[in-house]
């Protein structure tokens, strides 16, 4: 009997209406996704018995914790037809104002399917609410992103959606964080040349399912206190880190991807806060490199935590 490979699985997903996040949709127009790797799923949970036998044997286990959830890893590109609706959802913004969008309150709720072709088996996944979305910009590199779910219900099958059809992932090009990335700015004073060695973020909208008595998942999730942070590393020239640490100074960093085509992001955090920072010597043939990390506030100014400008090409 022939086993699952990693080159015939696929994930697909749709938008789902927000007031009926355990309704299957009809006919779903799924759109796949270009990922590396992923862990989306059902964790179960079971709980043994501890009545006591007479012959020291365990007498049973029973299923008491089922959590739907899990995300995926991805090379980032620029997609309109989904990862635009994506960040949306991770910021939890209702619509693109424009080109410009802000973090605020809106559920975003996504059917999502893992598909295994070459054995026949899949599973879909109702409720799918994005709880974490991180990017990760390394030097001499890709640019990568994941997003993590906290869904609602699972359904497993021997045949994809019903009525489903499906469109190929973006071939769009993947940004590198050689040619792409530009326009970094640390406090509105341009990062030049080689200053900036890598950084990465991450958005947490900490999403809970609600559970209770008689149902196996969640009924629905609640997205309770917003959180990004992130972490950058620079090559040490002066003490202005350390300053803005011991001062408490908020700061803001922006930046932007954009690939040979013209399409891409900008995003701002217009008050960042640096929570760490450390100046390590590695040894007598290293760099000296300025560690820090950093919490997003929130801006009165601009009324947002991260702002994120798209950019179209004509």
């Amino acid at each position: 009997m022939s086993s699952a490979v990693g080159s015939d699985a696929y994930i697909a997903m749709i938008k789902q209406v927000p007031a009926t996040p355990l309704v299957v949709p009809i006919d779903p127009d799924m759109q796949k996704v270009a990922f590396s790797k992923s862990d989306l799923g059902a964790e179960i949970s079971t709980t043994e018995s501890k009545n006591i036998t007479g012959n020291r044997r365990l007498s049973g286990a029973t299923l008491t914790g089922f959590v739907v959830g899990g995300g995926y890893e991805a090379e980032m590109t620029y997609n309109a037809s989904l990862d635009d609706e994506l960040m949306l959802a991770a910021i939890m913004c209702e619509a693109w104002v424009g080109n410009e969008a802000i973090d605020g309150k809106f559920y975003q709720p996504f059917f999502m399917e893992v598909g295994h072709t070459g054995v026949g088996q899949y599973f879909t996944y109702l409720g799918m609410a994005v709880d974490e979305w991180s990017m990760t910009y390394a030097d001499q590199s890709l640019v990568e992103s994941a997003f993590k779910f906290v869904g609602l219900q699972e359904i497993e099958s021997t045949s994809p959606a019903s009525g489903a059809t499906y469109k190929d992932p973006s071939d769009n090009p993947v940004f590198s964080t050689v040619t792409n990335v530009q326009d970094i700015k640390i406090d509105n004073v341009t990062a030049g040349g080689c200053e900036v060695k890598e950084w990465d973020l991450t958005i947490v909208n900490n999403v809970t399912g609600k559970t209770g008595v008689g149902v196996m998942g969640a009924c629905s999730t609640n997205a309770h206190g917003f959180r990004g942070a992130g972490k950058i590393t620079l090559y040490f020239t002066d003490i202005t880190m350390q300053t803005k640490l011991k001062a408490g100074t908020p700061f803001s960093f922006e930046w932007t991807v954009l690939d040979g085509d013209g399409n891409g992001y900008h995003f701002i955090l217009p008050k960042c806060q640096l929570d760490t920072n450390k100046i390590p010597i590695e040894g007598v043939d290293s760099d000296i490199m300025n560690d820090a990390s950093f919490v997003i506030l929130d801006d009165s100014v601009t009324d947002a935590a991260i702002i994120i400008e798209r950019t179209v090409a004509p």
